[in-house]
């Protein structure tokens, strides 16, 4: 299937969730004031400039969507907390459920588990995009993302280091879906990073949380969803 610039009416996936548009809040206006100027301009005699700058403003869309990553938090510790005593909770025989959050301003995912480790993990929220509804990488930007994650990873510093790829929607559309579609995006991604870059399998692991590890909730507009939507690299150990 070929590549098609992304017009109105043919949404790109941003990482993980249902068909939407790519997120950019300061380039909307933007858009729709240039769209309606062409659309005028389409009207006059001026067509081949019109088409020549409705071309230019597509590929700034692209572009600012595809920068490159900054992956400099994946250099911090994993940090594990045991308790220091057993939890009332266990005493009493109840086994409480993990929990999940995420502090997009510390750039960690705090988890508490069932025993009361408590465990702050970095992350990296990828920028890469999908095909709608598809596992496929939708440019070469993002397969020149995952190059420069791979080598990241084995810089020497994180050689001893292990890593989760995290894949997430928001809750718009059917759940069971969105947890396919972010499982298949995710193993998508271990796979081009062992496959295609080089890195070591025994490194790597892959899950897709579909709509159920948000990093806002609730969701209360698109913006909150555009944010839902992602895919994570997450270093769960340190290295040596």
């Amino acid at each position: 299937m070929s590549e098609v610039l992304p017009m109105k009416n043919t949404p790109i996936s941003r990482f993980t969730g249902s068909n939407n548009d790519l997120p950019r809040p300061a380039l909307a206006g933007f858009w729709r004031l240039a769209g309606a100027g062409l659309c005028e301009a389409g009207r006059s005699r001026l067509r081949p400039f019109a088409v020549a700058a409705l071309c230019a403003i597509m590929a700034l869309r692209l572009t600012a969507h595809a920068a490159d990553p900054d992956l400099s938090n994946l250099d911090k510790d994993a940090v594990v907390k045991k308790p220091a005593t057993t939890p009332p909770y266990r005493t009493r025989g109840v086994q409480r459920p993990p929990t999940r959050g995420y502090d997009p301003k510390r750039g960690v995912v705090k988890i508490e588990e069932g025993d009361g480790t408590v465990k702050e993990l970095p992350y990296v929220v990828l920028p890469i995009l999908f095909r709608v509804n598809s596992d496929e990488l939708f440019d070469a930007q993002s397969e020149e993302n995952l190059r420069k994650l791979a080598a990241k990873l084995q810089e020497p510093q994180l050689l001893g280091a292990r890593f989760l790829v995290e894949g997430h929607t928001s809750t718009e559309g059917d759940s069971a879906h969105n947890k396919t579609l972010s499982e298949r995006r995710a193993d998508r991604i271990f796979s081009l990073l062992v496959r295609k870059f080089g890195v070591e399998p025994g490194r790597l692991s892959a899950i897709g949380f579909g709509p159920t590890a948000p990093e806002v909730d609730p969701e209360r507009s698109e913006q909150d969803r555009q944010r839902n939507r992602r895919v994570l690299i997450v270093k769960e150990s340190n290295g040596q």
